[in-house]
């Protein structure tokens, strides 16, 4: 008896899991919704570096470290299927490493990033899914903020000091991804988001009373893809 009961249970359970996740009810984003995102972005780099150039001399070529932020994304939805997106994170803290020549393994300093991204983003799905995918495009700008350079660089060339400098970017994003609509106010999503960033850098490497040019990202296509999982709520 008891084990038909417990059947029973679990038969019922399996059944109420299938309705939310298959059930159709008016679960889509309406003309004039705000959808505010907030979870945790994964940073995958995706750098194609040139080959650091000082004063002539090939010295090889750069990494960039992965890593995870916080992540916030405000959604403003200007029709039932389009919406604009501005993502916000806190500033990541990019660390270049060497990968190839005289550098390699070599840890060349760290570069505080500030993004902003923005993406218009089309819903295609109506009212009777829970399941809410979506395309987006748009840009993203990145300033440069502090730029350390690491203490061991230096010596490593017989320099008293290394002086870097960076640029700020202007590129193209590409985003997809996919909302599930737990109730008609809170959803869980999955994102990735393509960022086409043209980082160049430059500095200056002092040896006594020279000094010595150096190109770190001389036009090198940066393009880091960005995952994300977030919490949402519609207001």
């Amino acid at each position: 008896m008891c084990h038909s009961i417990g059947e029973s249970i679990f038969i019922r359970l399996i059944v109420l899991a299938a309705i939310m996740l298959f059930s159709t009810y008016g679960f889509s984003y309406q003309k004039d919704d705000f959808l505010v995102r907030a979870g945790v972005a994964f940073i995958d780099p995706k750098e194609d570096s040139d080959s650091i150039d000082l004063g002539g001399i090939k010295l090889g070529k750069i990494g960039v470290e992965s890593q995870s932020v916080p992540l916030v994304n405000l959604s403003y939805f200007a029709t039932d299927h389009l919406a604009f997106e501005l993502l916000l994170s806190r500033p990541p803290v990019v660390a270049i490493v060497g990968t190839t020549g005289l550098i390699k393994g070599a840890p060349i300093g760290n570069i505080e990033a500030y993004p902003l991204v923005v993406t218009a983003q089309y819903f295609p799905m109506d009212a009777t899914s829970r399941w809410q995918p979506f395309v987006g495009f748009g840009f993203n700008y990145i300033v440069p903020g502090d730029t350390n350079v690491h203490s061991d660089l230096a010596p490593r060339f017989g320099a008293e000091n290394i002086e870097l400098e960076v640029d700020r970017s202007l590129g193209i994003t590409l985003a997809a991804g996919l909302d599930f609509m737990v109730t008609d106010k809170f959803s869980l999503s999955a994102q990735a988001y393509y960022l086409d960033i043209e980082a160049q850098g430059n500095g200056k490497v002092i040896i006594g009373d020279q000094k010595i040019d150096l190109h770190l990202f001389a036009q090198t296509g940066y393009a880091p893809v960005l995952y994300s999982f977030t919490l949402g709520y519609i207001f």
